[in-house]
């Protein structure tokens, strides 16, 4: 954790929710991969959620590495989105092309099974 950003992670059956806080960029970037990599690479998850509620920033290096995630969990067989994502970081993914590709509905996680 830095004074810029924070990461944490809650898992429940088998789905993960990966969230970040504060600045997503360069110096967020290697962090969040090593912690999407090691759920996207456990076998006993099935689904990989980011949520971005309180992600105040992010630029095309912290795009970049959602874009590669998913990229990744379609090569493993495995569900990936992003859900709470709003004011600036959402309008990056809405001109990026990406808001309806990446996102996940808003009750996703609490369907029966998935309540995080």
């Amino acid at each position: 954790m830095t004074d810029r950003f924070s990461i944490s992670e809650h898992i429940e059956n088998s789905v993960v929710r990966v969230t970040f806080v504060g600045e997503l960029d360069l110096a967020a970037v290697p962090a969040l991969e090593d912690h999407l990599a090691k759920w996207l690479e456990e076998p006993d998850v099935l689904w990989v959620v980011v949520d971005l509620a309180e992600t105040t920033f992010i630029d095309s290096l912290g795009l970049g590495a959602i874009i590669r995630a998913q990229r990744q969990s379609i090569e493993v067989g495995k569900i990936f989105g992003v859900t709470g994502a709003k004011d600036e970081v959402a309008r990056v993914f809405e001109l990026a092309g990406l808001a309806k590709v990446l996102s996940l509905p808003e009750d996703t996680m609490a369907k029966p099974g998935n309540s995080l």
